[in-house]
């Protein structure tokens, strides 16, 4: 008998080049834009149709804990996939783990996007990016950016998406700290009251008012200015092909670009999928509207995003909801002493390069 079809799909995690939270919406979720930026730390997802029905999950490593399988992003993407089918087949889905959980990656997003691309796959359902990121947008905040990857302004939850222009290239030291922080945690202690709008608060859609509300946002400086439940995606939110030299401020594209009126870029249609040109001083000027929380969360993390900065990182910041924190060095030689250093003073790191797209079905496994 031949086996029945299998596939494996690369998962790869994420950065929050910047985030910021433009208020309360009318849904209790909070309204934000984001730069995503899928890096090369990866995990995998291998999926394998069975003769019986059900879906059955494992974890690799199996000492790591997901909590319940039925509560797991992949599992929720397949049941979703397999919603509208008579007699759907069984399924097997083996996550091998290298994100980790908690850490603001989006690895769990990550995760849900590749079981969608892979068991449509092989289910010979022909479904186009678009409706694969309809899905996504279904199971969380950015689950509908690792359909494409890449670097992408995300607004609205993190859902809506606009792919960036001369996305910059570099390499960034990762450092995955050994804490698990919940997002809902991290969000139900934000005071919008304290925050203002930063530099992609321009990008949104509709245009800005005096007091920093967008569109049907409510004022961010009403009332105790304590976010609500912290459902809100944090922007949760391979091999990539970035260069050696530095890239992290290079003009991203031509700056005629930026002649346009203001309108444009803040049309309240947003014009998901249509290509955006971030300006070229914009990049420098990016930050973490949740860093603060999670620094006053733990403080200890602190003394390394100054570390890095003192080593002469061009820019380091908490990504998501934390508790990672990346840091962007002119060059992969750089990025390999500062790895060092960090892993002298027993700071759990990685080394990453930004990956131009998203979760990818690899062919030589698929059959």
């Amino acid at each position: 008998m031949s086996p029945l079809p299998a596939v494996r799909v690369t998962s790869p995690a994420k950065l929050n080049l910047g985030l910021e939270i433009l208020g309360r919406r009318p849904d209790g979720y909070h309204e934000l834009v984001t730069v995503f930026q899928a890096i090369s730390l990866a995990d995998r997802v291998d999926l394998a149709l069975e003769p019986h029905p059900g879906i059955r999950l494992q974890v690799v490593p199996s000492t790591l804990d997901l909590g319940p399988p039925g509560e797991n992003l992949a599992v929720r993407a397949a049941q979703l996939l397999m919603a509208d089918l008579t007699r759907p087949p069984g399924l097997r889905i083996r996550l091998r783990k290298q994100i980790p959980a908690g850490a603001g990656l989006g690895g769990g997003s990550s995760n849900a996007a590749a079981t969608l691309a892979g068991l449509a796959f092989l289910l010979d359902r022909s479904l186009s990016p678009e409706q694969l990121e309809d899905l996504g947008s279904r199971l969380g905040s950015d689950v509908a950016f690792f359909v494409r990857g890449g670097c992408q302004v995300g607004v609205g939850r993190g859902e809506l998406l606009r792919p960036v222009t001369a996305p910059p290239d570099f390499w960034a030291v990762l450092v995955l700290p050994d804490i698990h922080l919940s997002t809902r945690e991290v969000y139900g202690r934000l005071n919008l009251a304290l925050t203002d709008p930063g530099p992609l608060a321009s990008l949104a859609p509709g245009s800005l008012t005096r007091d920093g509300s967008v569109g049907q946002v409510s004022n961010r400086r009403s009332g105790d200015g304590r976010a609500g439940d912290g459902r809100a995606g944090d922007g949760e939110a391979g091999d990539g092909q970035a260069g050696d030299g530095p890239a992290w401020d290079r003009p991203a594209g031509d700056r005629r670009a930026w002649d346009r009126p203001a309108g444009d870029w803040r049309a309240g249609d947003w014009p998901v999928g249509r290509p955006l040109m971030i300006p070229p001083d914009l990049w420098g000027r990016l930050h973490n509207d949740l860093e603060p929380v999670v620094l006053g969360l733990r403080p200890d993390l602190r003394g390394i995003l100054e570390s890095m900065k003192r080593f002469g990182a061009r820019s380091a910041r908490v990504t998501g909801s934390g508790s990672a924190l990346f840091a962007v060095v002119d060059h992969r030689e750089q990025g390999r002493r500062l790895l060092g250093r960090l892993t002298r003073q027993g700071i759990r790191a990685r080394l990453v390069r930004t990956e131009p797209g998203g979760c990818r079905i690899e062919p030589d496994v698929a059959r």
